[in-house]
C-alpha cells in the first residue's frame, strides 16, 4: 500500500488496476473532490476527513463506495460489507447479508 496524490484520473485508474492501494486526491472544492473520488470503476471503500463532522458525513454520503470511514471511524464487524461498481455487488453480514439467502414469494389470491 502507498499513498500518492494524482492529478490525472487516467493515472489513478492505471495505478488501481495494478493492485489495491490508497489514493489521496485533492480537489478545488467539495464537489470537485467528490467527482475525483467517484471517477473510478471501483468502489469498495473510501474515507473522508474533516474538522466539521456534519460536512464529513455529507461528503461520505455522496461517495460511490460500499463503506466510508469518516474521520478515522473504526471498522464495524456487524455492518453490511460490500462494494459498488466493479468492487462487487451484494452485501455480507448484517440484515442485508441475510437477504441474499431469502426467497420472496408473492401469493396472488
Amino acid at each position: 500500500m502507498r499513498a500518492e496524490a494524482f492529478e490525472d484520473a487516467h493515472e489513478r485508474r492505471a495505478d488501481l488496476g495494478a493492485g489495491g492501494g490508497d489514493v489521496v486526491g485533492t480537489g478545488d472544492d467539495e464537489d470537485d473532490a467528490v467527482r475525483i473520488a467517484n471517477d473510478t470503476i471501483y468502489g469498495l471503500a473510501g474515507g473522508v476527513w474533516s474538522g466539521d463532522p456534519e460536512r464529513a458525513k455529507r461528503v461520505a454520503r455522496r461517495l460511490r463506495t460500499g463503506q466510508v470511514e469518516v474521520n478515522g471511524g473504526g471498522f464495524n464487524l456487524m455492518a453490511p460489507f460490500g462494494g459498488y461498481k466493479q468492487s462487487g455487488h451484494g452485501r455480507e453480514l448484517g440484515k442485508y447479508g441475510l437477504d441474499e439467502f431469502l426467497e420472496i414469494k408473492s401469493l396472488q389470491l
